[in-house]
């Protein structure tokens, strides 16, 4: 859900107010929130906003993004097969580039790739890792 300054949350599957009504409005990946907040996370880490469009340019598909919320906390949860990437803010600095595991617990990038690549140093291999992981089917 995005809680945008109105007070109206918007997820990928359908918009509500703060009261609980749902519209037929959609979140679409190139909506300017998405472009808002790939532009702030990009001042924060270059590479994280990089990666992120990347994937939606790839066919991964918008989960949730939700903020601002309290002490400028941003999360945008990104799926594709069985792989779901997070990407965050929390008081102006980025959290970095997190995935789920099969139990649903997020782990840094480089730590679910066992150190084989970072972020930083080959963002295109990070990239590609997680494009063949989302192909492969959950053991």
């Amino acid at each position: 859900m995005l809680l945008l300054e109105t007070g109206v949350r918007v997820s990928s599957r359908s918009a509500r107010s703060t009261t609980g009504a749902v519209s037929a409005t959609l979140i679409s990946v190139s909506s300017p929130e998405i472009t808002s907040f790939l532009a702030r996370l990009s001042a924060r880490d270059e590479a994280a906003a990089w990666l992120a469009g990347e994937l939606l340019d790839a066919g991964w598909s918008l989960r949730s993004l939700d903020g601002p919320m309290q002490m400028d906390v941003w999360q945008l949860l990104l799926d594709r097969g069985t792989r779901t990437v997070r990407f965050g803010m929390e008081r102006g600095y980025s959290d970095g580039v997190h995935v789920a595991d099969h139990a649903g617990a997020y782990r840094p990038i480089a730590e679910a790739m066992s150190g084989s690549a970072t972020l930083a140093e080959d963002p295109a291999a990070v990239l590609r890792w997680l494009n063949r992981r989302s192909d492969l089917a959950a053991p």
